[in-house]
């Protein structure tokens, strides 16, 4: 009797297949493409340079295949022998699949352990594997030809996320193939033999490993810290390691689903109804009539209030903003500590870092700009010819009790903070400067704009804006027809279509930042001896210090003498 895939997939692996295949048109387009092109391709490479295997090519090991086949409801691969030192076997395409099979395989496997080794392949072609990680490599290869890859670091980011999901999956779907093999096996003992074969070891007791893989389960079960460094451990792996394999292969053996597949009570109609029964219900909340003695009652609440009580007491009451500055500071003190070690200085209670200390930061950020030059002065003024800001100016004249000494405290822009990227962006897109002066006044200076700023603002905005109409369009249409796209999906679909705003707004970061760096080394005239920037406790306490309410507390004045609290340069 015939096994479906549906019958025994990874519960995991199943909810992966029925995301992608939420878009029924992506994957029969995929479909049609490999077919085309890639499988042509690899079709034309193992027949070039491996051999074919058949009932008159290494009969013994074809052989193996059609009733591997045939339990397992697929058509018969083509399968190959090649000549490798490698341990190993793979299977490839989906229209028209094929498995091969290294040489060191078939020399050091028995023939029994061999056909293992088929199922697990055969396994695989049966769950359409290779289609489904076929879209889920395009779709983090796509990254690379999209606007996101122009935004700095963003493709590694999403690269990196969306290939550890990659490989969770590929762990999921290798765990549906072992059940492949152990359906054809009718047991998991032999399965068990050829894993710890293929890991190098030969004479073990599979009974006693079986028992450190179920230790191994329940430790890792026994907390969340657990777990979680498992999953650290794994997290860039293709395959589960071997102790979760085999626990995984004997836990299914032993389960009933396994059992009555065997037996054929479990079938592919059976299964469905249960599918559908799954996806009508849901959850109902009943009141659900209890007979309950008072005293019992009365003990239950004394109970449950003295639990409460031990909870409180036990639990940590901090918010989200309490471990955001709690991390916030033990980062900031892990760099200052690790970088910068033996480059702060204090002196006059005055917290800085060394001049040299600067000069050299300023050096090889210029360096990796291509504008380092012989002198500190040539280097500082190329760095201001190439990071200009519009709003550096604009206080002078304005009468907003702003000098030559505090405008940099005073331009929210030139603050080495959150708050200063912030404002560093409301100039870009606003050209709007934003100052707090001595006197904790508010004071917002539009800044000389020419009408290729503005159109340069608004055209990648406006290009943004249309992408999204778009995108939302073809959303409401694909959903009329298709159904619910899923939300992660949306929104990687919605941050392809912001890109454009997205660099602009990459492009500012970056200008912000190379002009604070300017700034750090003092001016073109004054190298080593401008004012340079606020430091990033100064910036965080004058931001504060800005908060109405707080504005006219005359904290803003005193953090503004000098005498009182020094600027770190």
């Amino acid at each position: 009797m015939p096994y479906s895939s549906e019958l025994y997939m990874h519960e995991l692996d199943r909810k992966a297949f029925n995301a992608l295949n939420a878009f029924p048109k992506l994957v029969r387009l995929r479909e049609l493409y490999l077919a085309n092109t890639d499988e042509k391709a690899q079709k034309i490479e193992l027949m070039s340079t491996a051999i074919r295997v058949s009932e008159n090519q290494f009969p013994e090991i074809y052989r193996l295949l059609p009733p591997i086949c045939e339990k397992l409801d697929i058509p018969i691969p083509e399968l190959y022998y090649s000549k490798s030192k490698e341990l190993n076997a793979y299977s490839t395409g989906n229209t028209y699949p094929m498995i091969c099979i290294t040489s060191r395989l078939v020399n050091e496997l028995p023939s029994e352990m061999l056909g293992s080794v088929l199922a697990h392949e055969c396994g695989h072609i049966a769950c359409k594997h290779f289609l489904y990680h076929s879209i889920a490599l395009s779709l983090i290869n796509g990254i690379e030809n999209s606007y996101l890859s122009q935004i700095p670091g963003m493709q590694d980011i999403l690269d990196t996320t969306l290939m550890r999901a990659l490989l969770v999956w590929y762990r999921c779907s290798e765990l549906s193939a072992d059940r492949a093999a152990i359906l054809c096996e009718n047991n998991s003992d032999r399965y068990i033999d050829l894993m710890l074969r293929l890991n190098g070891y030969k004479n073990v007791n599979r009974d006693e490993f079986l028992k450190q893989a179920v230790d191994l389960n329940e430790f890792v079960n026994d907390s969340r810290s657990n777990k979680f460094i498992q999953m650290m451990l794994t997290k860039d792996y293709t395959h589960p390691l071997l102790a979760t394999r085999v626990y995984e292969c004997h836990a299914w053996s032993e389960s009933q689903q396994f059992s009555d597949i065997l037996s054929g009570t479990y079938t592919l109609q059976k299964f469905k109804k249960e599918q559908e029964k799954s996806e009508e219900q849901e959850v109902i909340s009943a009141d659900v009539p209890v007979e309950v003695k008072t005293d019992d009652l009365d003990a239950i609440n004394a109970k449950l209030n003295e639990i409460n009580i031990q909870l409180e007491e036990s639990t940590v009451n901090a918010d989200k903003l309490d471990y955001a500055i709690a991390v916030g500071s033990g980062i900031l003190s892990g760099i200052i500590d690790s970088v910068y070690v033996g480059d702060v200085s204090i002196k006059d209670n005055d917290i800085k870092l060394s001049q040299d200390t600067v000069d050299k930061f300023v050096h090889k950020y210029a360096e990796s700009k291509g504008l380092n030059h012989e002198s500190p002065g040539a280097t500082i003024r190329a760095l201001e010819d190439n990071f200009k800001v519009m709003q550096d100016n604009i206080w002078k004249g304005a009468d907003i009790s702003i000098s030559s000494q505090n405008h940099h405290l005073a331009d929210l822009a030139h603050h080495p903070t959150p708050m200063g990227l912030f404002c560093a962006i409301i100039v870009r897109f606003l050209k709007v400067g934003v100052f707090v002066n001595r006197d904790g006044e508010w004071h917002f200076l539009l800044t000389e704009t020419s009408a290729k700023d503005i159109i340069g603002t608004l055209v990648p905005v406006v290009i943004a804006g249309i992408l999204n109409w778009i995108v939302a369009v073809a959303e409401k249409n694909f959903e009329d027809a298709e159904g619910e796209i899923p939300r992660p999906i949306k929104a990687l679909i919605h941050l392809a279509a912001s890109a454009p705003v997205l660099i602009e707004v990459a492009k500012c970061a970056d200008n912000w930042f190379g002009h604070l760096v300017s700034d750090m080394g003092g001016s073109k005239n004054t190298a080593g001896q401008g004012m340079g920037i606020p430091g990033i406790f100064l910036s965080l306490l004058y931001e504060i210090s800005a908060i109405p309410g707080l504005n006219k507390s005359g904290l803003p004045e005193y953090l503004n003498n000098p005498e009182s609290v020094k600027s770190v340069k």
